[in-house]
């Protein structure tokens, strides 16, 4: 199992409360940390992952590195794999059909802005990435903007992680772990405030479920299938594209 499929399905999630309409409903595993923390650039001692443009040194050992080329060839990808890197991040527009071949490395997808229609999302979907960095959110989270994530999740079929602010509140925590989002990924953040983050997101109410809350929408990749009855674990895919 290569290194961020691992880490994804080590996420110990008690998932999706009801939140509107229809209720996003999955396994309750129990409390803990149900996202994981990302930083852009430098490595800061505590995040999950940390994305760089080309492959970097100084990561640590628990810190998964990913890379994100401006253009994704089999050069790079090779030179990522070669520098221990987990993963690499597509960029559809530039990235080269022989670069998605790698076995050893997930492959992870940068929503494009312009690539939003239903159709080209589900195109994008076929990559079966094993995660999509979609768009960075502003506070106030607006009810637009979370919709935007959830109908990103569903029609990707992919788990998501989006850019926060480090002191994003609780509220916003909780919407955006409800709608499909595992991973956030700060611009700047230090040891501490990664540290402090952590703490908050483990303390989050817990997701339950009630009686009014059996209607599940399709999201894909996002909850598992409620169909028969039976409440699943997201299936994180084994191989990447």
């Amino acid at each position: 199992m290569n290194k961020l499929t691992e880490k994804l399905r080590g996420l110990r999630s008690s998932r999706h409360r009801g939140l509107g309409f229809g209720a996003l409903t999955a396994k309750s595993v129990g409390r803990g940390s149900s996202m994981l923390i990302g930083v852009q650039g430098k490595p800061v001692a505590g995040a999950d992952f940390v994305l760089t443009p080309k492959p970097a040194n100084g990561i640590d050992g628990d810190t998964l590195l990913g890379v994100e080329p401006e253009e994704l060839t089999a050069q790079s990808v090779g030179e990522a794999e070669a520098a221990g890197a987990a993963f690499v991040v597509v960029r559809p527009a530039s990235a080269r059909a022989d670069a998605m071949l790698s076995e050893n490395l997930d492959y992870a997808l940068r929503v494009p802005d312009e690539a939003r229609e239903e159709t080209e999302l589900r195109a994008l979907a076929t990559l079966r990435p094993t995660l999509a960095f979609g768009p960075s959110v502003s506070e106030p989270l607006t009810l637009p903007a979370l919709i935007e994530i959830r109908r990103l999740a569903m029609l990707l079929g992919a788990p998501l992680a989006v850019g926060v602010p480090a002191d994003a509140d609780d509220g916003t925590l909780e919407a955006l772990r409800d709608s499909g989002v595992v991973a956030l990924v700060l611009q700047k953040a230090s040891g501490k405030a990664i540290k402090t983050l952590r703490e908050r997101i483990a303390n989050l109410p817990e997701r339950k479920r009630s009686a009014a809350s059996e209607v599940d929408p399709l999201v894909p990749g996002v909850v598992g299938s409620a169909a028969a009855g039976e409440d699943e674990e997201q299936d994180f895919p084994d191989e990447p594209f």
